[in-house]
């Protein structure tokens, strides 16, 4: 009898911890964020700082920091805003300096309070932080807006003043230039969507748009956006977007193993090896240089070096075209060293000295560029390029990034005018 009623208890003990159990589960399933955000107590509580090093903690765990952060960080909204969630990336970036580059966060961010309420994605485009991320928030909100649409020519007519007036100034959005060139670059993308990868009307498209009745020209930043869009896809309606254009289908099968966009769009390279060259030469012009300016990207680890760098560029004999591609090639060599500026430097001195000062002066500019916060290590990229007597491009890039890349006036932009030296200083105050 003693043992019939200890295993009746143990059997009641266990139905009843499974009955709770179940009944979690079933409430979890109708009120997952309540629940979370329950467990994390914590954001009421919890600081900013707080959650940064929880997430410093979990990504050095990671096979990629940087794949992480850009992973996690957008979970922190379901219990923070999305300011937050960038103040959180700020404080992240101050402890792991090799987070600079957070452009896919800044997309992945947007399009998380894109998704809150679709109806004011143009709230989510002028809530984006200046001067953070390469503008990837901006990115992020416009490219889920319009991912789905593919028109008719009478549809895009249509749309089209209202895609020309996005990345202009209105009440509550008061760009940079910078912001504004990133904006339009963002529209090179969203061309091929609007005309279902159609490249001549995506070409029509950025004619269109980019040519501005004052004399501002956005073309070069549209052009590129469209070709990046080809041979860089991230997103999951990426990969069929560009799919009938790639040459090399047969091989894309090996890239399915990847959950994560960015795994597989580096993987789909594969797709395109041996032919980009062939690709990119049917256009001529402008959309030719923008096609080889983006495609470097297929075989990236060539241009790790000062000899694959000018290789590369010899697609042009045009002086112009080359500075475009150089400064193309040091802006994604230094996200790809994740701006440790040491490793741009000998790349720079292994140039033949014509080119020397352009590195030093894109290096440069791409930290502004990326995060205003990198200031210091703009100058002292300067600095390093005076020892070696080509800094004047250096310096020259600086002042002009402080009106471009910053407000003019504003504290950031006069304190780094003042931080140049002459004749670059006056320079620089006086834009």
């Amino acid at each position: 009898m003693i043992k019939f009623h200890k295993h009746f208890r143990f059997f009641l003990a266990v139905t009843l911890i499974l009955g709770a159990g179940m009944l979690f589960l079933a409430f979890f399933n109708q009120h997952p964020k309540e629940i979370l955000a329950s467990l994390f107590t914590s954001n009421k509580t919890v600081s900013l700082e707080e959650h940064a090093d929880r997430m410093i903690e979990k990504c050095k765990k990671a096979g990629s920091n940087q794949r992480c952060y850009d992973e996690e960080i957008p979970h922190l909204m379901d219990f923070i805003s999305m300011k937050e969630a960038f103040e959180v990336t700020k404080i992240i970036q101050e402890k792991d300096p090799t987070y600079w580059f957070c452009h896919e966060l800044g997309h992945n961010l947007s399009e998380k309070e894109y998704a809150k309420d679709p109806a004011k994605w143009k709230d989510v485009v002028t809530s984006c932080p200046v001067g953070m991320c390469s503008n990837g928030c901006v990115h992020g909100a416009i490219q889920r807006h319009f991912i789905a649409a593919s028109l008719d020519n009478t549809q895009l007519q249509e749309l089209l003043p209202v895609v020309e007036s996005l990345c202009e100034r209105r009440t509550n959005w008061n760009p940079t230039p910078l912001e504004q060139a990133s904006c339009y670059h963002e529209l090179g993308h969203l061309s091929h969507y609007l005309t279902d990868t159609n490249i001549p009307k995506s070409k029509e498209l950025c004619d269109t748009i980019a040519l501005k009745e004052d004399g501002r020209n956005y073309l070069q930043t549209c052009y590129e956006g469209m070709f990046m869009q080809l041979f860089e896809p991230r997103e999951p309606e990426d990969f069929a977007l560009i799919y009938n254009i790639v040459p090399y289908k047969e091989k894309l099968g090996v890239c399915e193993q990847y959950t994560s966009g960015v795994e597989k769009g580096a993987c789909w390279k594969i797709g395109w090896l041996g032919k980009e060259k062939e690709f990119c030469n049917q256009f001529t012009g402008e959309i030719r240089g923008a096609c080889f300016r983006e495609a470097w990207v297929i075989q990236d680890e060539k241009i790790e070096t000062p000899e694959g760098i000018v290789e590369y560029c010899n697609y042009s004999d045009d002086p112009t075209e080359k500075r475009k591609c150089y400064n193309k090639l040091y802006y994604s060599l230094m996200a790809k060293f994740e701006f440790d500026e040491e490793r741009m430097k000998p790349i720079c001195m292994g140039l033949p000295r014509a080119l020397q000062g352009q590195c030093f002066a894109n290096t440069a500019s791409r930290m502004i560029e990326t995060d205003k916060r990198l200031v210091e290590k703009a100058l002292s990229m300067c600095a390093f390029a005076a020892t070696l007597g080509v800094e004047r491009e250096c310096y020259g890039e600086l002042a002009h990034y402080a009106t471009f890349a910053l407000h003019a006036q504003s504290d950031e932009s006069l304190s780094l005018c003042n931080s140049l030296p002459e004749p670059w200083s006056t320079s620089c105050l006086s834009r």
